[in-house]
């Protein structure tokens, strides 16, 4: 806390003075420069808090040049370490991560990268705890260990510390040295920050109230769902719980988890029966939002009748003319070119009970053809329709009779633009 009196600042703590001063001199006020400076020296005994963290910031200014000083590793150190002698929680969290890392000029040594991070959290620096667990569940300095690493998140989760429940199950979740996967102790943890979510999503939603717990809520939601989903940890697998947590999210218009449960029942997986129709339902919430891809996999589940659906043609054809109408999307799979090659190819070969029409065919082989600014997604360029607007003609298709004539102009067409199999056409009845 920062006081005034005649003037004059007097700083209750480190910290405050920082989120003064520092953050002047980030800001190139060289008169807190000077202040701080002053502090470093102990020339006002009335700013007992300030000696230590003015040290701390010094070694900052040092560190990254700020307010035009020259910058020194050598005079950052030094400032960094008399600020640790003194006790100051960042200077000790400064020198622990130099150990851990083995940089500016420190030998990796990882317990007394431990000792410095233990040390801040003795004058109020929970996060001396984090970094000390982060270092024995990601192999920093120190051998991989679960246990300890879940006993430092503890600590933090007794203090109601950010993602501390958050870190344990995932350490349960993915095991972690001599800690082996636990999916039920997982789940179990997961639950438990899902049920305080939803409270929180409560508070949001009718007081406007924001709280860390919210992104947690969402993110235990996805990971227990994908326990379930792909029998992580020990846990069988079960589709149908995977879909009851990704419908929580679903909920709250999270367009992932909305595709994941169509992907469950189109593919049937972790036990859920084939149902097209159930899939095609949660596609359609996507589309409706002008998701081209999910509009793509509607077209495609009525064209091949995937997971039960009767096939039906006619629908496809209405769902590839929704991409064709909103444009390009730049979407590799579910762009315009793509979409009129599929209801040529409906056409042609009569898929998914249409009748087989040559003219409708060509209307959409002709278009492709024209389509010179064709995106890099498209699997038809203008060569390749040329050269299928030529096999047309030459087989015919329907109602539309065989002719020669047309079919070799279109293979010049389609061999004047280097397309191979045009020429190789061509070649054989010694034409060019």
């Amino acid at each position: 806390m920062i006081t005034y009196s005649d003037g004059k600042a007097t700083y209750s703590d480190g910290d405050s003075l920082s989120s003064d001063l520092g953050k002047k001199v980030r800001d190139g006020d060289k008169e807190a420069l000077q202040k701080l400076e002053e502090f470093a020296a102990n020339k006002d005994p009335e700013q007992p808090y300030s000696q230590a963290r003015a040290l701390y910031e010094l070694g900052e200014v040092y560190l990254n040049g700020f307010c035009e000083v020259k910058r020194s590793t050598e005079k950052a150190l030094e400032y960094f370490t008399k600020a640790a002698q003194l006790n100051d929680a960042l200077a000790l969290i400064r020198l622990g991560e130099y150990y851990r890392d083995g940089k500016q000029g420190f030998k990796q040594d990882g317990q007394k990268a431990l000792e410095y991070f233990l040390k801040a959290t003795e004058f109020d620096k929970p996060k001396g705890y984090e970094l000390a667990a982060e270092m024995y569940r990601e192999n920093k300095g120190v051998k991989a260990d679960g246990y300890k690493a879940i006993e430092f998140y503890e600590k933090l989760d007794a203090i109601d510390y950010k993602r501390a429940a958050f870190n344990i199950a995932q350490i349960y979740e993915d095991g972690c040295g001599r800690l082996k996967a636990n999916g039920y102790k997982a789940l179990e943890i997961y639950d438990d920050i899902i049920r305080q979510g939803k409270y929180w999503f409560k508070i949001h939603r009718d007081f406007g109230i924001k709280s860390s717990k919210l992104e947690n809520y969402k993110e235990a939601l996805n990971n227990a769902a994908r326990i379930y989903l792909e029998g992580k940890a020990g846990i069988t697998p079960d589709g149908h719980k995977a879909i009851e947590y990704f419908s929580e999210l679903a909920e709250n218009d999270d367009t992932d988890a909305i595709r994941e449960i169509a992907e469950i029942y189109l593919e049937a997986k972790a036990g859920v029966a084939p149902d097209g129709y159930k899939a095609i339902e949660y596609f359609a919430k996507l589309a409706e939002n002008d998701d081209m891809e999910a509009v793509k996999e509607i077209a495609e589940i009525y064209l091949e009748g995937k997971a039960g659906v009767t096939p039906d043609g006619y629908k496809s054809i209405e769902y590839f003319n929704e991409i064709i109408l909103c444009g390009d999307t730049h979407e590799p799979f579910a762009n315009p070119s793509n979409a009129l090659q599929a209801i040529a190819e409906i056409y042609r070969y009569g898929k998914g009970g249409v009748l087989q029409d040559g003219n409708k065919a060509v209307e959409c082989y002709n278009k492709l053809a024209e389509n010179k600014d064709s995106s890099d997604f498209s699997f038809c360029a203008p060569d390749n329709a040329f050269y299928e607007l030529g096999t047309i003609y030459e087989e015919g298709c329907g109602s539309l009779e065989p002719n020669t004539q047309k079919a070799l102009e279109f293979y010049r067409k389609a061999a004047a633009l280097g397309n191979k199999s045009a020429k190789e056409e061509l070649a054989i009845r010694h034409l060019s």
